[in-house]
């Protein structure tokens, strides 16, 4: 991409502000090292970036350091259970159809959440605004002449 655009316009900066980003890793005492090395708070991303451009200026060993940390992760028995995977494939059609429809489910299993039961209530219409002529016709039933209302419309327009 260098090649391409040149040095004076490609910026290399974080994808995102680091003003809501922890500070940085190394204040984490009790997190597992394996997990550690797969995060990058603000002090690590900026090192990142740092080893983004000596990477960039020749310096190999950054590029395969980052390889096996990438390879790591992925073979990671962290993240990669077997248990987890053999039970993913022995999923069926069946077991996305319902067994029950909603309404018996909710009885047999019973209010599990402790919220409220949400019962559809009856359509209410909203009352209506009103609108310019019902304002008139308030007007003309209050009985006030109709050049009296003129008049407020015409001073109104010239304020």
């Amino acid at each position: 991409m260098l090649t391409c655009l040149g040095t004076e316009r490609v910026w290399l900066a974080p994808s995102c502000s680091l003003l809501h980003v922890p500070f940085s890793l190394g204040f984490e005492q009790k997190l597992n090292p394996e997990i550690k090395s797969w995060l990058a708070f603000a002090e690590e991303k900026l090192i990142e970036l740092a080893e983004i451009r000596r990477a960039y200026e020749g310096e190999i060993e950054l590029a395969a350091k980052n390889r096996s940390l990438l390879d790591a992760r992925a073979t990671s028995a962290l993240i990669h259970r077997e248990g987890i995977k053999s039970g993913s494939e022995k999923i069926g059609e069946s077991d996305f159809k319902r067994r029950s429809p909603t309404p018996s489910a909710t009885r047999l299993n019973g209010n599990i959440s402790g919220f409220p039961i949400y019962r559809p209530q009856p359509s209410v219409p909203f009352p209506r605004p009103r609108t310019s002529g019902q304002h008139v016709h308030t007007i003309e039933k209050a009985k006030l002449p109709r050049l009296t209302t003129k008049r407020f419309w015409k001073k109104r327009r010239h304020v």
